[in-house]
């Protein structure tokens, strides 16, 4: 078997043609994350690709860290400083001076509004909005209880996960947020499944490989190397490419802070899981090979179909591509593809019907992606299988 592993994973990944499309492919996406930060990012705190510092840098760096009353006292009266130097006119919008943080004025007056009335204001008041949300839960509760008990369940699961949160430290999140919610380095991984293994079972068909493999009673085994070869490869470019999306996000922004709850980030105020950032960073990981697996299988599955590599090729990308067309109008926890963008799974309080029971969005997706990834392996199994073989030749006689 493991010389089979050995086989396999030399012939279908150990290619100097892979290792150039990979290359390229991360240049994309080194681009890409400047794109997505352009875009999307807070651009008071962003760095720039010159490495130059943002006007919001020395601020962040004089308030970040532990959320204390003698710091918020600190934020307010320096708040206050600056509107009374603005009132006074003794300063020049357009010029630079040593006493303010950014240099200007103004420059100062924008980004402690931003700390203040954004930043700052949700951190400290996060628990008050829990409270908020236990409230509402209660009556969602006591309104459902008897006329509807699923509702009444949900409810529930809300109101207990509300319990003991607050944000103590105020940090810039920005980077972790953009990488919850970036999809393009999964969809370059699905480039490379398709290159990579759309030719798993095509060649052996074109050169009758396939059929000495079944003759040798070696099919089960080749079909078990195969299928280990696209999980490796699928885990190793999902670690590969959350190191380069969090290295490349990290640079405009910074890595600091990922032991804070996920809800600092407040995209995720009303997330359901009570847990760190850097654990959301690797369940979005777990997420992604999910169904990234799925997709591999897809590709293998159709491989069997066709003697020919290029037309597996064309074959895989228009499933594929079909597949993420319809994805708006396939419910969220039957399809796979809602696991690439984690922010879906665990922002907000999703559920699913299970006889009767509320069952988180995050927990029913990845099962489900599972199984169906477990049926069509088992639909290539059989394909593939002496069995399958045999069948057509008593058909035959």
């Amino acid at each position: 078997m493991l010389k089979l592993f050995g086989y396999e994973f030399k012939k279908n990944i150990f290619k100097i043609s892979l290792l150039a499309l990979l290359l390229s492919l991360c240049l994309v996406n080194l681009y890409k994350h400047k794109e997505t930060v352009r875009y999307y990012g807070t651009s008071g705190y962003t760095i720039t690709m010159m490495g130059e510092r943002p006007l919001g840098e020395n601020m962040y760096n004089h308030f970040k860290g532990e959320l204390t009353s003698e710091k918020i006292n600190d934020m307010i009266a320096y708040q206050k400083k600056i509107e009374e130097l603005i009132a006074s006119g003794k300063y020049v919008q357009t010029e630079t001076y040593d006493e303010f943080f950014s240099g200007y004025l103004y420059g100062d007056r924008n980004c402690i509004r931003m700390i203040i009335d954004e930043e700052v204001k949700y951190a400290y008041l996060y628990p008050n909005t829990m409270i908020e949300l236990r409230q509402k839960s209660d009556e969602y509760i006591e309104f459902y209880k008897d006329i509807n008990p699923y509702e009444a369940k949900k409810g529930e699961l809300i109101k207990n996960a509300s319990y003991n949160r607050s944000i103590p430290v105020y940090g810039r999140y920005d980077a972790f947020s953009l990488f919850l919610d970036y999809e393009f380095s999964a969809f370059i991984i699905v480039i490379l499944l398709i290159f990579v293994f759309s030719s798993t079972y095509s060649n052996e068909k074109a050169t009758g490989t396939d059929r000495i493999i079944k003759s040798c009673g070696r099919a089960g085994s080749t079909f078990i190397a195969k299928q280990l070869t696209m999980l490796c490869f699928v885990v190793a470019t999902v670690i590969l490419f959350a190191i380069i999306d969090l290295i490349g996000l990290g640079f405009y922004y910074g890595l600091e802070f990922i032991e804070q709850p996920l809800y600092a980030i407040q995209d995720y105020q009303f997330t359901p899981l009570n847990i760190s950032i850097g654990t959301a960073v690797v369940l979005s990981c777990l997420f992604k090979i999910f169904a990234l697996a799925f997709i591999g299988e897809v590709i293998i599955l159709i491989s069997t179909l066709t003697k020919n590599t290029g037309a597996a090729i064309v074959l895989c990308f228009g499933v594929i591509g079909a597949m993420i067309f319809a994805s708006p109008y396939i419910p969220e926890h039957l399809n796979p593809f809602t696991l690439i963008s984690t922010k879906k799974l665990i922002s907000d309080f999703e559920f699913v019907n299970v006889l009767g029971n509320p069952v988180p969005l995050y927990i029913a997706a990845p099962i489900i992606a599972l199984l169906l990834t477990l049926i069509l392996a088992a639909v290539c199994y059989i394909r593939t299988s002496p069995a399958k073989r045999k069948a057509k030749e008593v058909r035959a006689v």
